[in-house]
């Protein structure tokens, strides 16, 4: 599908999105972008590694400041960097980034614990109007899966 016909099915399932086709030297642009004022992400060491139109690949070594009293990394911390990437798997693709999460419905499959790196790799389905729906899923360096979840997104405006 061309830029010009993607673009023109964009605006009529309801977006105002400008820039629906960007390279990935353009998301990872927008991703140090994004990430120099993304406080509460750059504190638990999120890393964008990857962006494509299809989806969005983000990186976190846990640290044991990130692991609850059980030894293994807190599921908010898992949570966080599953919500960051299919945040990024949109706002990356876009000239002003506004699409947030509205719900996620998640499963915890093994726990993550000190000095993996775990990699949450978004898949994106197609737009309807101002929502999204975002695969997700979190594995660590072993390839085992971590977390599965799957969040609706909304555009602000």
């Amino acid at each position: 599908m061309s830029r010009n016909s993607t673009a023109a099915t964009d605006q009529q399932a309801g977006s105002n999105n400008d820039d629906v086709i960007a390279t990935a030297e353009l998301r990872a642009e927008r991703a140090a972008a994004i990430l120099a004022v993304d406080t509460p992400v750059t504190d638990q060491g999120i890393d964008f590694v990857s962006g494509t139109d299809a989806g969005c690949t983000m990186s976190m070594t846990i640290r044991p400041e990130q692991c609850n009293s059980h030894g293994i990394c807190h599921g908010g911390i898992t949570m966080m960097l599953a919500d960051t990437a299919a945040a990024y798997a949109l706002n990356t693709g876009e000239v002003t980034p506004q699409w947030v999460s509205s719900t996620s419905q998640s499963s915890f499959i093994a726990p993550g614990r000190v000095g993996h790196t775990l990699l949450a790799e978004a898949q994106l389905h197609p737009r309807r109007g101002r929502s999204c729906l975002v695969d997700i899923r979190v594995i660590d360096q072993e390839g085992t899966i971590v977390l599965e979840t799957r969040n609706m997104m909304v555009r602000m405006a």
